[in-house]
């Protein structure tokens, strides 16, 4: 009772964040574009690793409700507010104190939060020591992102990402071998690196003329130019 009341809420605040937030509206279209492409290419036999269900909205919602008060509340008792570099600024809507145990800035906002608003912990950060405080969490996440680069990344399920695309690319040549290799593929833009998600089997690829300003999540017909199933190789080309 308690929850179906809150839902209701908190999804008419987010409407009206929708009707009158351009950062809001631009978050939702970067979501629903990940959960288009994370459909398209996962293997269809296992399951989905991004999908909004109705709890992940609601909860989704209640943390960017709660970010912005807080954001509201730290500009109000004018104190700086430890961001973590690189996430945009307030105006892309970017969450302030959601994940203090996943991000070591989060936990500072929340620190700021209790020093400014209820005298506890000591005084506030300085504007100085919350930009120090974002460049160490930025460092420290480049060094993260390094290690796993450095190792081959497994799934749960024990198959390693480039199994997928192999067997990704055994379908796609078996569909090529029938339609024949310049027959087109339908394909969704996956916004970095020049790469295209194939549509129905999954696979990744290098599309050649890709234009750089091709908006994330459209979809666009190419002809493969290069594949090769056993090194994971996939090169199109841009009908």
């Amino acid at each position: 009772m308690v929850l179906d009341i809150f839902n209701r809420i908190v999804l008419s605040w987010q409407s009206l964040q929708l009707s009158t937030n351009e950062a809001t509206r631009e978050r939702e279209s970067r979501l629903k574009v990940k959960e288009l492409i994370d459909s398209e290419s996962k293997n269809t036999s296992q399951k989905r690793r991004f999908e909004r269900r109705k709890g992940h909205v609601l909860v989704d919602c209640a943390l960017d409700l709660y970010g912005i008060c807080l954001s509201a509340l730290l500009r109000k008792a004018e104190v700086p507010i430890p961001r973590a570099a690189g996430i945009g600024a307030a105006s892309r809507g970017a969450r302030v104190g959601t994940a203090p145990l996943r991000r070591y800035v989060d936990g500072l906002a929340q620190r700021q939060a209790l020093s400014a608003l209820c005298s506890f912990g000591g005084k506030p950060l300085t504007k100085s020591e919350c930009i120090e405080a974002s460049q160490s969490a930025s460092r420290a996440k480049n060094l993260q992102t390094n290690v796993y680069a450095s190792k081959s990344f497994r799934q749960k399920d024990g198959i390693s990402r480039e199994g997928k695309q192999r067997s990704a690319l055994r379908k796609l040549s078996g569909h090529l071998a029938s339609f024949g290799k310049a027959s087109p593929v339908r394909a969704i833009v996956a916004g970095k690196n020049s790469e295209v998600v194939i549509k129905g089997v999954g696979a990744i690829g290098k599309c050649q003329n890709l234009v750089g300003n091709e908006k994330r999540g459209k979809e666009i017909k190419v002809v493969v130019k290069t594949i090769v199933p056993e090194k994971g190789l996939l090169i199109v080309q841009k009908k």
